[in-house]
């Protein structure tokens, strides 16, 4: 008897529809000759073909009973619907293509035994029509998929595994079949509005299912089909928690007691036997999970108690797979090794973690986790995983936790970042620049961790970047770093330090990029009173801040209108009020045009009285030097 019980799944002989269906086949002349498969077909210079094809493999749908019929007729509609063309998919999907599988799958389920070489068929047929558009995945799905087809296919999963408990992971036609099921279930749990039924579908018990055939997997001997399913499984669980909500994901947690996490720690311990797809499938699952806090957490616990299974286990992923990138998998690598290191990202995002990491024992985890870290930076061949590695090293340099800074400081971090920062990169790969980006940050959050041979090597690299690039971000990034470096620096650096291509390139970002301008103007700002504390200027000597360079940062900077840019012209008054109080700079100030009527714009653009009093103030003191 069939789960659905608003259906009859009998032909539809009778029906309006398979009336219209039969009408539509009269049209056609018994000696045209009509291609078999649709893909054939031009959709714009023969519509009548086209909706004839399709209607006479659907009334053949409908109408084969007979056994050698049934099969015949399917691998017909197999060969007609095996196209990539979207458009003719929505065209079938208009006429009832997944409503007749959905009939025929019914027919066939009803029959003991199953005819598991029809489900396959017809399960191939759906993941083919299927790729039509989005919009008619998502009609088919409210309109048969939640009601009919879903819990028919799930009937079909459950008879299958509990027909005389079969051993079906070394039974290949089995494997075959159900491979073929899980894909169709993969289809609907790319469905944002599928997700919560497939979820709680049947209390969870038929979810649960999967999981646990996923840890009976790694109990068997697999063959090429056993593979194949386990990756399906895995990649139904991967479609499931990405686009799952809080609620259900929890759910999925919570199933038997569990399993879906014990599931994955058992994995974790079978990384010898996996293959890269399963690895790849794997990995993000745990990714998806570590990307909420109360999952995040789950990952780390088994049985009650603290564990590194789960990120020992991504460690050796990222480092077991650099030596086989050359190979034919090495797509699937890549995904696995980018998937691996966005999970610890997320686990490590959590500060909490970083104390767990640093315990006492766990601290040979925890400097493990960092070595692989920085090798992955170093070493590795994808952009992509350089950038994210760098991310979580700036991750683990905010914490605050004295043991995790110890950590820091004993594994070299310096050098790393340092390398990092000065290296050449192409103007078109933003994988490369955002890890030169998270390295500038690291290096900000690493201040109080420098030894005194560390601050000059540090401060002259982060100036070569900024000389040696246009790139607006790289140098915004730059200048935020150096402004921790100078004001923390126990080195004796002075503003005449500073070359005047290095003026030049913050001149370009400024102009180019209004988010400079608050690092720029914090940058200038620092180095003038930096200047003006120390006093050891000669009397007759100009300021390197007064340069043509500097004060058209600044003059940009004042002249800059929206309230979003309120802080840098301050600081840029400032700055120049600062440099003011020398009278040397005075004279090369006031033969700067374009400073004087910055200042003037300012005086009557602005609407707050400080800000005008104090601009009207510097144009008096700048005036009487011309």
């Amino acid at each position: 008897t069939c789960v659905c019980q608003n259906r009859s799944w009998e032909l539809l002989c009778g029906s309006k529809t398979c009336q219209s269906r039969m009408q539509a086949q009269n049209h056609m002349s018994d000696k045209e000759d009509f291609p078999t498969s649709l893909h054939l077909v031009d959709f714009q210079k023969s519509p009548t073909k086209l909706h004839c094809t399709t209607v006479r493999t659907i009334h053949a749908l409908d109408h084969a009973v007979a056994p050698a019929e049934r099969s015949t007729t399917l691998n017909q509609a197999l060969r007609t619907f095996s196209h990539n063309n979207s458009s003719l998919h929505d065209y079938e999907m208009s006429l009832g293509v997944d409503k007749s599988l959905c009939s025929k799958l019914g027919y066939i389920a009803s029959k003991r035994p199953m005819n598991e070489d029809e489900i396959i068929l017809i399960c191939k047929c759906l993941c083919q029509v299927y790729q039509c558009s989005m919009e008619y995945r998502t009609r088919s799905f409210r309109s048969i998929g939640a009601s009919e087809l879903f819990p028919l296919l799930a009937q079909i999963w459950n008879h299958l595994l509990s027909d005389s408990e079969r051993v079906m992971f070394q039974d290949s036609e089995t494997g075959g079949v159900l491979q073929q099921l899980v894909q169709v279930f993969r289809i609907f749990a790319k469905l944002e509005i599928a997700n919560p039924r497939l979820v709680y579908f049947d209390e969870g018990r038929w979810l649960s299912s999967i999981i646990l055939c996923i840890r009976t997997y790694f109990d068997q001997t697999l063959g090429t089909n056993g593979y194949c399913l386990l990756h399906e499984m895995l990649g139904l669980i991967k479609d499931l928690t990405f686009r799952s909500a809080v609620p259900e994901r929890k759910e999925m947690i919570n199933l038997e007691g569990g399993c879906l996490m014990q599931v994955l720690f058992l994995c974790c311990t079978r990384k010898a036997i996996m293959t890269s797809k399963v690895t790849e499938a794997l990995t993000a699952v745990m990714w998806n999970l570590a990307l909420e806090k109360s999952s995040r957490e789950m990952l780390l616990f088994r049985e009650g108690r603290r564990t590194s299974i789960v990120i020992d286990f991504l460690l050796t992923t990222l480092t077991e797979s650099n030596s086989q990138t050359n190979n034919k998998e090495s797509t699937t690598i890549f995904r696995a090794k980018r998937n691996a290191i966005s999970a610890i990202g997320n686990i490590f995002a959590d500060e909490q973690n970083h104390k767990f990491l640093c315990s006492s024992e766990h601290t040979r985890n925890g400097r493990h986790s960092i070595r692989t870290l920085l090798k992955q930076v170093g070493k590795d061949c994808d952009s992509v995983v350089r950038r994210r590695a760098m991310r979580t090293i700036r991750c683990l340099t905010q914490s605050k936790d004295p043991e995790m800074r110890k950590v820091i400081r004993q594994e070299a971090l310096v050098l790393l970042l340092v390398d990092s920062i000065s290296r050449n990169i192409s103007h078109d790969d933003e994988n490369d620049r955002d890890m030169q980006l998270q390295a500038l940050c690291a290096v900000g959050n690493m201040t109080d961790s420098f030894s005194e041979t560390d601050w000059p090597l540090v401060e002259t690299t982060i100036l070569q970047r900024i000389e040696t690039t246009t790139d607006p971000k790289l140098i915004n990034g730059a200048c935020k770093c150096l402004v921790e470096c100078i004001s923390k620096s126990p080195w004796d650096r002075g503003s005449s330090c500073f070359s005047e291509m290095f003026w030049m390139r913050l001149e370009t970002a400024v102009s180019a990029s209004p988010d400079c301008h608050d690092s720029v103007s914090m940058l200038i700002l620092v180095l003038a009173e930096t200047e003006n504390e120390k006093k050891d200027m000669e009397p007759n000597q100009t300021s390197v801040l007064v340069s043509p360079f500097v004060l058209k940062c600044a003059t940009m900077m004042l002249e800059a209108a929206g309230k979003e840019h309120e802080k840098s012209r301050n600081r840029a008054l400032y700055s120049i009020a600062v440099l003011a109080e020398n009278e040397t700079n005075k004279k090369c100030m006031a033969k700067n045009e374009d400073l004087l009527s910055g200042l003037v714009n300012l005086c009557l653009s602005q609407p707050q009285m400080s800000t005008r009093r104090r601009a009207k103030e510097l144009i008096l003191q700048l005036v009487p030097e011309l």
